[in-house]
């Protein structure tokens, strides 16, 4: 099972919503807040300045985290064609956190936007660590999904009137549950199960 690489990349980098805010602070002006607000700033006044030391770089990472997460959940929530499976197993799989904290580690190891050198490092090891996931089929283990209630399982099951048995990973709110002759309503994502109820 291969999401396709822009639907994966989406869920990888909405995956990382929170380092991007994380980030955002980090990248704060204090010094600036000491100045009165300034009224002008929708008109892009010269008087205005924006409290980041990176804004280009700083809010584009937490925009395109904050897209890319409410992409992923806009994709999850809309309603696709239900097809009836069978279930012959299922297993949920335990959630290894550790590909997510990893870059939260290095957020804190100085990453500065304006060290261009440290932005093309930071960026080549996200770029690894999505690969990977991609590749071992992990990319769905997002933890901002699985706050929302959403858990990741491993299933074993039939295609309703096909004897041929198939294994994919499936993410459900509610749990899979075998049952002999029972069918139960599924959508695909992207060769992703989706159970909503």
């Amino acid at each position: 099972m291969e999401l396709r690489l822009v639907f994966a990349a989406a869920i990888f980098l909405g995956s990382y919503l929170p380092l991007s805010i994380i980030l955002l602070v980090q990248d704060l002006k204090v010094d600036l807040f000491s100045r009165p607000f300034c009224s002008t700033l929708w008109q892009m006044s010269s008087e205005c300045e924006l409290p980041f030391n990176n804004s280009g770089l700083s809010i584009g990472f937490a925009l395109c985290c904050l897209a890319c997460f409410l992409t992923t959940v806009f994709v999850i929530w809309c309603k696709q064609e239900p097809q009836s499976i069978t279930i012959i197993e299922s297993k949920q799989i335990p959630t290894d956190l550790i590909n997510y904290v990893v870059p939260y580690i290095v957020s804190f190891m100085s990453l500065e936007y304006s060290q261009l050198t440290k932005v093309l490092g930071f960026t080549l090891f996200m770029m690894w660590i999505f690969w990977l996931s991609y590749k071992t089929g992990q990319v769905v283990l997002n933890p901002i999904l699985i706050i929302l209630g959403w858990k990741l399982y491993e299933i074993k099951y039939t295609y309703q009137n096909s004897p041929t048995e198939r294994v994919d990973k499936a993410l459900a709110k509610t749990e899979f549950k075998p049952a002999a002759n029972a069918t139960i309503d599924v959508e695909f994502i992207q060769e992703v199960i989706v159970k909503r109820d």
